[in-house]
Parts: C-alpha cells; sequence; structure tokens
C-alpha cells in the first residue's frame, strides 16, 4: 500500500469511528460499543478497507495490553479484601454454576467435556472494560454493588491462568516444561499481591519514583517499562501478556506516588484500547451472523439471563440486597474480552470446529453490543435513576 492510500485510509477509518462514537456518546452508550460497530463496517465482512493482517494482531494485543494496564490501576487490593468472600467464594461459584448449565445444555447434543468445560468458562467470564466504564460513568464504582463487581471481575481474571492451563493439558497438547513454567507464573501472581501490600506501607518506592516526578521524557520511558515489563515477564511464564500488564497496574494503583502513568499514558490507551475493540469487531463475521441469526440471539439472550440469575443468586446468598444482587448480576451478565482467549485457545487446540469457534465469536459480540441495554432494562425495572455521561473511551 502506497504511503497516499494508507493516509486516505487512515482518514476514513478515524472518520468512520469518529462519527460512530459521536453517536454513541449522543445515544449515552459506551464508546466500546462504537468502536465494534465502526470494525464491522470497515472490516473484511463490512466495507472490506481493513484486513486481519499479523500487524494488526500485535497491535490489538498492544490494545488490550494497555487496557488490562488502565483497569488494573484502578483496582483497590485493600477493598477487595475486605470483600474477599464475594470475590472468592462468589466468582468460583459463579464458574462452576456457568459450567453446570452448559454441561445441562450440551449433554442434550452429546457434547464432550472438554467442550461443556471450555464453552462454560467463555460464558462465566464478564467484560472488566464494559463494567467498569458504566459502574464509572454512573458514579458508583464505589458503592456495594460497585466494590462487588470489581472484586468479582478481579478473580474471573485471574482466574483466566489456570483456566487456559486446565484447557490445554486436557487436550493432551501441554509439554512438562511450560506447564512448570505456568505453575511458576501462577505462584508469581500470588506473589505480586504480596509485594502490593508490601510497597504501600513502604517509603523505597517514594524515594525511586521522585527522581522521576519533574523529568517528562523519563517518565514516559518508566511508564512504558512498567506496563511491558511485567507483560513480558507473564509471557516468559507462559501466562497471558496482558495479565501481566494488569498485575503491573495493580503495583502502580498501590504505590500511590505514580499517578503521572496515567498522565503520560493516556494518550496510548485511547489509541490502542479503539483499536483492539475495533479489531473485534473486524473479525465478526457479519455473512455467520445473519446466516445463523435466530440461534446467535437465542444464546446471547440465555446467556444474559442464565448470567444474571446466577450471580444475582450468589449475591443474594453472601447476604446482599435482591435489589443489588439484581443489579450486580446484569452487569456481569455480559461476556468479556478474555473469552476470546479463551475461544481461540480452544479452537487451536481441538476442542471446537470453526463454525463453533464462529459462533462463540458471534455470540461474544452481540453480548457485548447488547449488555449496556440490558444493564440499562435492568436498572429502570429496578428504578434506579441517575442518567450515565459517557464522556470517554
Amino acid at each position: 500500500m502506497a504511503v497516499s492510500e494508507f493516509l486516505l485510509f487512515g482518514v476514513f477509518a478515524a472518520l468512520i469511528v469518529f462519527v460512530i462514537t459521536l453517536l454513541m456518546n449522543y445515544i449515552k452508550q459506551p464508546y466500546v460499543i462504537g468502536y465494534i460497530i465502526a470494525g464491522m463496517i470497515i472490516g473484511p465482512f463490512g466495507f472490506s478497507m481493513l484486513e486481519k493482517t499479523p500487524f494488526v494482531d500485535l497491535t490489538a494485543e498492544i490494545g488490550i495490553i494497555l487496557l488490562l494496564f488502565f483497569i488494573g490501576m484502578e483496582i483497590s487490593i485493600s477493598k477487595i479484601i475486605s470483600s474477599w468472600k464475594v470475590a472468592v467464594f462468589g466468582t468460583i461459584s459463579q464458574i462452576i454454576l456457568s459450567v453446570l448449565a452448559v454441561f445441562f445444555v450440551g449433554s442434550f447434543f452429546d457434547w464432550s467435556f472438554q467442550r461443556i468445560l471450555l464453552v462454560g468458562f467463555v460464558i462465566s467470564i464478564s467484560s472488566t472494560a464494559v463494567a467498569m466504564k458504566l459502574l464509572e460513568s454512573w458514579n458508583e464504582l464505589s458503592t456495594a454493588v460497585g466494590q462487588n463487581v470489581l472484586s468479582i471481575l478481579l478473580i474471573q481474571d485471574l482466574l483466566i491462568v489456570p483456566m487456559l492451563i486446565l484447557l490445554n493439558f486436557m487436550s493432551g497438547q501441554g509439554k512438562t516444561g511450560n506447564f512448570q513454567l505456568s505453575i511458576i507464573g501462577t505462584i508469581m501472581v500470588v506473589l505480586t499481591f504480596i509485594v502490593a501490600m508490601f510497597i504501600r506501607r513502604k517509603k523505597v518506592m517514594n524515594v525511586l519514583v521522585g527522581k522521576l516526578e519533574k523529568d517528562y521524557d523519563l517518565q514516559i520511558f518508566a511508564a512504558i517499562i512498567l506496563c511491558f515489563g511485567l507483560a513480558s515477564i507473564a509471557l516468559f511464564f507462559q501466562l497471558s501478556a496482558a495479565l501481566g500488564a494488569f498485575l503491573a497496574g495493580i503495583l502502580v494503583a498501590e504505590s500511590r506516588v505514580t499517578h503521572w502513568v496515567v498522565k503520560n499514558l493516556e494518550p496510548f490507551r485511547a489509541l490502542f484500547v479503539a483499536v483492539f475493540f475495533i479489531y473485534i469487531g473486524l473479525i465478526f463475521d457479519l455473512s455467520f451472523l445473519f446466516s445463523n441469526f435466530l440461534i446467535i440471539g437465542l444464546i446471547t439472550l440465555a446467556v444474559f439471563v442464565t448470567n444474571n440469575i446466577i450471580n444475582t443468586v450468589i449475591l443474594m446468598m453472601l447476604g446482599n440486597s435482591r435489589k443489588e444482587s439484581i443489579y450486580a448480576g446484569a452487569l456481569l451478565a455480559q461476556i468479556g474480552e478474555f473469552s476470546f482467549l479463551l475461544g481461540t485457545a480452544g479452537y487451536s487446540i481441538g476442542f471446537i470446529e470453526e463454525s463453533g469457534y464462529k459462533l462463540i465469536i458471534s455470540v461474544i459480540c452481540m453480548a457485548l453490543l447488547l449488555s449496556p441495554l440490558w444493564i440499562l432494562m435492568v436498572r429502570k425495572l429496578l428504578r434506579i435513576n441517575n442518567e450515565p455521561k459517557f464522556i470517554e473511551m
């Protein structure tokens, strides 16, 4: 592609994204929905302005790394620990019940246990990006509902690692060396939390970071090292790079002296997060959607209803009010961005065929697109009236 053609494509693509996200702002929907729609329009199943290439894959990967880094910086470990019963018991119970629900359905279609486990894992993971953005827009991050949802989302994200390890070894393709590295990496995840609690009480970080406070150039490079450095370490231990970035964000948040990280990486975050969700829209096969619209629609509805009910029941059993539990269940009812990793892993190791993989991708995309509408409907039924204000992302 010539430089002139590349620039022309960039202008048109940016214009499409701008117009759609402007519309999302007007109708008070999260920008991530606009990004997905834009990806569907400019992708190979839309106007074919952009193809799925290794460069696009890499850019999207950088996007999710930055996305999880910033999400990690919004996590408060002390608040999570204060609600550890919801975080641990709630999340584990929710995943088990999701797998059991899929087992009940899959038994009628003679699914293998591996496929049942894969699909159960996929639908049990909620979208941290969507849920946090909606909570932020309604100023509910610090509420009881917000903290319960964040606690569950945090444990869900951390459990991606053992989920991927389990799927890999159930396929018989796992290697002993990789398994040992993964176990070591998982232990490092736990140690990260211990370190995070330690540095909160020490002044060593204040001394190190204080030297960067007045040097803008060094701040940018230090922020990049923090984010991508731990992401690289996670990859070495056979873990997700996004998980490494997520842990880096938690460490930054707990240090309480690195506010400049947010400021200096914000422009990169806005761009690459948009690219990641555009990528999701880009791989969304519209022809497959139209050919299987009824089944995809029914499965998506079943996912919303099942996840909402499961999370509501669990949260009520853990002592929350019925209204709070139903609302939190709605916020957790969709399928998240990490489910793409699980679906891709399941497809690559042979648990599902291509049509099954396309079905999973389609349901995830539809769940992400319709999630705000589902949550708004539940809010209306519960008579929660404060209006959302989407000013970024």
